[in-house]
């Protein structure tokens, strides 16, 4: 698979939760060019009341809703899921993460960089209520740039 370097002032990453260990992610450049990939989160930080709320938010509606398993119309048991919607229900505007693409499997380096979260969108409506998008579609967008 082939790998691109993810700097950039503005890049768009959209998250699918697939049952793994990993998210998958597209990136989109500055020049709407997609590419699907695999993508770990391994470092955030976040203030801690906005982390506990979105916790709380996030697994109350997991644990009513449960979750669609990718691809299926099958509802996945809400916890297998909970951990990932947490992390990424808990970056907001501000939120430092590390991003590691790439993987050992294949005998490559990874490639890690690190963000700040400008923005936080709906990935469906466009808009900043990415709770809704999240715990009901499994996908959230955030508008992300480079930390120096």
């Amino acid at each position: 698979m082939a790998r691109k370097n993810i700097r950039g002032d503005k890049l768009l990453l959209s998250f699918d939760f697939d049952g793994t260990s990993y998210l998958y992610a597209g990136i989109t450049d500055h020049d709407q060019n997609f590419e699907r990939d695999m993508i770990e989160i391994t470092d955030m930080h976040t203030p801690a009341e906005a982390t506990e709320y979105m916790a709380g938010r996030m697994k109350h509606d997991l644990n009513v809703n449960g979750l669609h398993k990718p691809g299926t119309d099958e509802i996945a048991p809400a916890q297998q899921y909970l951990d990932k919607y947490t992390a990424i229900a808990a970056m907001q505007a501000g939120t430092i993460i590390t991003v590691k693409r790439g993987g050992t499997a294949t005998g490559e380096k990874y490639i890690e960089a690190k963000y700040i979260i400008k923005n936080v969108k709906d990935s469906a409506k466009d808009n900043d209520k990415v709770t809704e998008s999240l715990s009901l579609q499994g996908t959230g967008a955030f508008e992300i740039k480079t930390v120096a």
